[in-house]
């Protein structure tokens, strides 16, 4: 049994390690790979090609082979930039015209190792890399041109006509160990190439895993996964090919690499990335799979937990969703309930203003959701939220001159001068806790006008004043 653990694991790491720089779909939300999948009672081991339009929510099985049947194996797969092509390489290559239902033979494998395809930017192109020598086929797989020679490293389509990357890293030691990796950029199919190196505070140093790069849905963005000691993964992205990336995520827990498996691609949609990892061997016959879906550019995943048993029916055994909150400015307060839940989990934020700072409202992707400081929902989908906080000052600037509530300290009967009042549709003066919670909302009509706020109880309060939407003065009120 042993040995065909090993085996099952080898055929893993070809087809989940390869296949998903190149598993994308033709359209966004679409995406392809190969999984081993489960070992029945007679201990012949099963693998399948899954196929997605949801970012990995629900799969759809296309294909599936059974150990040495002597049928088509699963190997990498590769999706053409035309809808329905795909390509399978267990060894030999194969392709399909009909979304993996029939398969038909196209090449032997050539030399000791299979060679390495790359596809994705033009209908029935598909490039191959065999032993350094570049080839080029408009045919979905005949009539090979080749291109270059002596040429290292994976390949990776870019995104516009003729785009052709190649790249490659090796591990150097000067003041610590680290990647050095060569990045080759071509504009013509692979006929020439510029070579490019990658800074070396991106490309990580653990000792098991060279950086991935992989491009992205725009010209010239491209992410780069990278290892760091733990060991874990980060995820930088780039606009401008390569030069300056960005720091977008870290993997919180530990890999455990002798039974969790690895891949990254980014999708054809705007920010559009996926990660997978493949636990192996679960209660000793199948295989669970993890897929991380963001949406924005791998900063914030959603979670699809696909448990491979011999009943799967392509739907998850669980779903999890960031949710992602925090205080704006970072020095105006805290924000607790931040994390991951389980769909259909209720989800309680809550925003609480550091000291000269009063809460203001919640906002995600810039839109005002709520001005209470305690936010609840129901985990539905992958969420970024920002509480706000405004600084507490009685600096007014000189065009809302006048603005002011006397006495205070009070004993309840305030008066409120706003002297602009007309030139505003909406004028609120409210009355907040210490903490942001909103306890009094009253409309303002007049320049001048008095108001009973005796309800409150003795202490200290935040005040406000608002017109049309903004804050204009902001201070603290005792009531005696």
């Amino acid at each position: 049994m042993k040995k065909k653990i090993l085996l099952v694991l080898f055929i893993a790491i070809m087809g989940i390690t390869n296949v998903n720089a190149q598993s994308r779909g033709p359209t966004p939300g679409e995406f392809y790979i190969s999984l081993p999948w489960y070992v029945n009672n007679a201990g012949l081991h099963f693998s399948f090609i899954a196929y997605t339009q949801n970012h990995g929510r629900n799969l759809q099985a296309l294909y599936t082979s059974v150990e040495n049947s002597g049928e088509m194996q699963v190997g990498a797969i590769y999706a053409d930039a035309a809808p329905n092509v795909l390509y399978n390489r267990p060894g030999n290559l194969y392709r399909s015209f009909d979304n993996g239902q029939t398969w038909e033979f196209v090449e032997a494998q050539t030399g000791e190792y299979p060679p390495g395809y790359a596809t994705g930017n033009i209908n029935n192109e598909i490039f191959k890399q065999s032993q350094g020598v570049i080839y080029k086929s408009e045919e979905n797989g005949n009539n090979w041109v080749q291109m270059n020679t002596d040429i290292p490293g994976r390949m990776e389509v870019g995104n516009q006509p003729g785009e052709l990357y190649t790249y490659s890293s090796r591990r150097k030691y000067d003041d610590g160990w680290y990647y050095e990796t060569t990045i080759r950029h071509s504009l013509n199919d692979g006929a020439d190439f510029v070579i490019d190196t990658i800074d070396i505070a991106f490309t990580g140093n653990y000792a098991s895993n060279s950086p991935r790069i992989i491009r992205g849905a725009q010209e010239g963005e491209f992410y780069l996964v990278s290892w760091w000691p733990g060991p874990k993964f980060k995820v930088f992205h780039s606009y401008d090919y390569w030069h300056n990336f960005e720091f977008k995520y870290e993997q919180p827990e530990n890999a455990f690499f002798w039974d969790e498996m690895f891949a990254f691609t980014a999708g054809r949609g705007e920010c559009e990335f996926y990660a997978f990892k493949l636990k192996t061997y679960v209660e000793g016959y199948y295989f669970r799979l993890h897929v991380y879906h963001s949406a924005d550019c791998a900063q914030t995943f959603t979670e699809y937990i696909h448990e491979l048993t011999p009943d799967y029916d392509g739907n998850p055994a669980q779903i999890i969703y960031t949710i992602a909150a925090g205080p704006n400015p970072a020095e105006g307060g805290e924000v607790t309930g931040a994390g991951h839940y389980n769909e259909g989990d209720e989800v309680n934020l809550s925003a609480t203003p550091h000291e000269d700072y009063t809460f203001q409202n919640w906002t995600e992707n810039g839109i005002p959701i709520s001005d209470e400081p305690e936010l609840s929902f129901t985990a539905e989908s992958t969420r970024t939220l920002k509480a706000n906080f405004q600084l507490i000052n009685n600096i007014t600037k000189p065009e809302f001159a006048g603005i002011s509530i006397y006495p205070n300290p009070t004993k309840g009967i305030v008066t409120l001068s706003f002297p602009q009042v007309h030139n505003y549709n909406n004028v609120l003066f409210e009355v907040l806790s210490m903490d942001g919670r909103k306890l009094i909302s009253k409309p303002i009509h007049s320049e001048l006008s008095t108001h009973d706020i005796s309800s409150l109880p003795t202490g200290m309060y935040l005040y406000r004043y608002t017109a049309d939407g903004l804050i204009i003065k902001t201070g603290k009120l005792i009531i005696h």
